[in-house]
């Protein structure tokens, strides 16, 4: 539809389009604002105004904003958004304090507003990043006696952020501040952090310390540097623990810098953290090019778990050669493992359905206890594999699971189950150990015969 929206807009007279406009107008306020700000884009101190009016009325609001209203609510604050831009090529200064008065909103809006979905919070921050192109391109024009103040700016919004809205001012300003001013500001959150270190405070929590660290960390993130990133927390934290320690690594990973991210992967880490460190080792590896190295982590990783997933990350980095004898040994291992859904969905995922499917005649008591989405994959490939048995005991839990929950609103997904296995059943000779089509019916419907919104759809 947008396409043949494109090619109508296209070919629309001048006159008509005005038409419609004045048609529209009216109708409802944001749209007008809408329109208002394009016909005002030639004359930026009226739009400007005109901006000015709507976050007035955005600041003033009081009415509280549900869940269910808020999605709405925040695509008029894009809007907004969207028209303060139209200010940012004709007058940069305009825009810039159309888009920090909008900024200015935030803590009220919050205050009145079911956020939950995220909705307004992203508006706000397609206004940070607007306040920053802003900034940057009215600064371009300033004269040399006001470029000191950026660096305040940006601390002093730092440090008064309850809700949050300026956490990445920092780390994305990069097109505003030069490299001198970043590190005269780290320079200036870390006194901060020292000095916070002294404070003798009862509280276990220094907030002081943590805001100063954090402004660290920001301007550690807008330079790349690794060394004050990890500075930025050792101040506060001497022995950084394992949660601190996968930031630090990811940070350096982030950067390109795999031999820093190596220093903390080596120590003790405790066990519960060793699947993030053992994930984290290997993208480290990867980035290091060091290959031997790398194999040897994901053979052991796949020896301790050997799941398809673990298996075909060892089987990415194998030379040709070792692939295929790698792979045979995957089937019978996968054959031999007690964790029947790491057997099943490893032969499935390794072509062998012959397999797989006897595996799934052989424990079908034990299938209950897959994640549904998951049997409803298997049971696809298996009819796809015309495998029909192995289809129908899946279809048959999926089936029965809806039934035997009474699970009302996922009887359409129960019906289509039910016609699934009609389906197969006319390509089954030979049930065996199984109970025939026709028998199976006649013990769902003693057994669920109540159930007349699942019958009625049959």
């Amino acid at each position: 539809m947008k396409s043949e929206f494109e090619e109508l807009l296209g070919i629309a007279p001048i006159d008509r389009l005005k038409e419609i406009i004045r048609g529209v107008y009216g109708i409802d306020s944001a749209v007008d604002s809408c329109i208002e700000s394009q016909l005002l884009r030639e004359n930026p101190v009226a739009l400007a105004k005109q901006l000015k009016k709507r976050i007035q009325s955005l600041k003033r609001g009081s009415r509280f904003i549900s869940y269910g209203e808020s999605f709405d609510f925040s695509k008029s604050l894009n809007a907004l958004v969207r028209d303060i831009e139209l200010l940012l090529s004709s007058s940069p200064q305009l825009a810039f304090v159309a888009a920090d008065d909008f900024m200015a909103t935030h803590q009220k809006v919050f205050e009145r507003v079911d956020d939950s979905g995220g909705a307004v919070g992203d508006s706000y921050r397609q206004g940070l990043h607007l306040w920053l192109q802003a900034a940057s391109r009215w600064r371009e024009q300033q004269a040399d006696n006001a470029r000191t103040e950026w660096p305040t700016e940006l601390y002093t919004r730092h440090l008064n952020n309850p809700y949050g809205m300026w956490d990445t001012l920092i780390q994305q300003s990069t097109s505003l501040l030069s490299e001198e001013e970043l590190r005269q500001l780290a320079w200036r959150f870390e006194g901060e952090s020292r000095r916070a270190l002294k404070d003798d405070l009862e509280e276990p929590y220094n907030r002081k310390l943590m805001t100063a660290s954090l402004g660290m960390a920001a301007v550690a993130q807008a330079l790349k540097d690794v060394e004050l990133y990890e500075r930025s927390y050792l101040l506060r934290s001497p022995q950084p623990n394992e949660l601190q320690k996968q930031s630090i690594i990811e940070f350096c990973l982030a950067v390109g810098d795999g031999e820093a991210a190596l220093r903390w992967l080596d120590g003790e880490w405790h066990s519960r953290f060793e699947a993030d460190r053992l994930r984290l080792l290997d993208a480290t590896l990867a980035m290091l090019g060091r290959h031997d190295e790398l194999i040897d982590l994901r053979r052991a990783v796949y020896d301790v778990t050997p799941g398809f997933e673990n298996l075909q990350a060892l089987l990415q980095v194998l030379p040709e050669q070792e692939k295929a004898q790698v792979q045979h040994a995957a089937v019978s291992r996968a054959l031999q493992t007690s964790d029947l859904e790491i057997s099943i969905a490893t032969l499935i995922a390794l072509g062998v359905s012959d397999q797989a499917a006897q595996e799934v005649l052989d424990h079908a008591d034990k299938l209950t206890k897959v994640f549904y989405g998951t049997l409803s994959q298997w049971a696809s490939s298996f009819a796809n594999s015309e495998h029909y048995l192995a289809a129908v005991i899946y279809y048959r839990v999926l089936l029965e699971d809806i039934l035997n929950a009474g699970r009302s609103t996922a009887y359409g997904h129960a019906v289509r189950y039910y016609k699934r296995l009609a389906e197969l059943g006319t390509k089954i000779p030979n049930y065996h150990a199984l109970m025939n089509g026709d028998d199976y019916v006649s013990e769902l419907r003693r057994v669920h015969g109540r159930k007349a919104s699942f019958w009625r759809e049959i």
